[in-house]
């Protein structure tokens, strides 16, 4: 376990997958942390380890360094978020720069993987960022920025998703790692469980010396997201099945 005790300016990285509530846990530590001044902490909420937030922060040089792009965002950061694939050298980025790392659980797999779907599939408004300046999705609106402004007709072979198994594989690769590797690391603080958040809520308010005010919102059933979720549900549990048979065939 990480040292927990309180001192300041605590490093730290966040690891998650999409979907999984990390905007809200960093919007969460980046207001525990500015209202306490003696922290001085500040903490970036966006994802500097995506390619083009990279381009947009000016952070290019050395693309595949991804320890050293680790130290210059510290030089600036006391915090950021990884997504979970964005880098494979997660231990060797706390080790470095000793930074706590913080990891977010979701259980609803299916949940998760509807709201990914659905914001994949709104249209390539969403990417251009037309969807947000239109007010059509808002980070500020649960209702919005979850996926289930309205809900959709799942579409199996929607050419958008053409990669679904891909996606559905890496969810439980992920799941994995954040339950048996991630915290066997030497820095690793805790892990937010989205639908049980009060023991990583008080760890890290134990790491931080501070109250963190965290409130995930609720989960939602699968009826929010799709029209014929019990056709999501079946299709995506015969995919997995179908995955793991064919693997045990070859």
């Amino acid at each position: 376990m990480f040292d927990m005790s309180t001192s300041m300016k605590k490093k730290f990285v966040v690891c998650s997958l999409p979907r999984t509530g990390s905007t809200a846990v960093m919007k969460s530590l980046a207001t525990a942390l500015d209202a306490d001044n003696s922290f001085g902490n500040k903490v970036c909420e966006s994802e500097p380890f995506w390619l083009p937030q990279r381009r947009e922060m000016n952070l290019t040089t050395n693309l595949h360094d991804h320890v050293g792009l680790a130290k210059k965002l510290f030089e600036e950061y006391d915090g950021f978020k990884i997504i979970i694939n964005q880098t494979m050298q997660l231990r060797e980025i706390c080790d470095e720069n000793n930074a706590g790392l913080i990891l977010i659980r979701r259980n609803d797999y299916l949940a998760t993987l509807a709201s990914l779907i659905i914001m994949l599939t709104i249209g390539p408004e969403l990417a251009s960022g037309r969807c947000f300046k239109a007010g059509l999705l808002s980070p500020k609106s649960y209702q919005t920025w979850t996926s289930t402004r309205k809900k959709m007709v799942y579409n199996p072979n929607d050419k958008t998703l053409a990669y679904l198994n891909y996606q559905i594989n890496q969810i439980l690769y992920a799941n994995h790692l954040i339950d048996n590797v991630f915290p066997t690391y030497s820095n690793y603080v805790t892990t937010i469980n989205y639908e049980n958040q009060t023991p990583g809520i008080e760890a890290l308010e134990e790491y931080f010396g501070v109250e963190i005010p965290l409130m995930l919102a609720p989960s939602r059933p699968l009826s929010d997201y799709f029209v014929n979720h019990k056709e999501f549900k079946s299709d995506i549990e015969d995919r997995i099945k179908n995955e793991i048979n064919s693997v045990q065939d070859d």
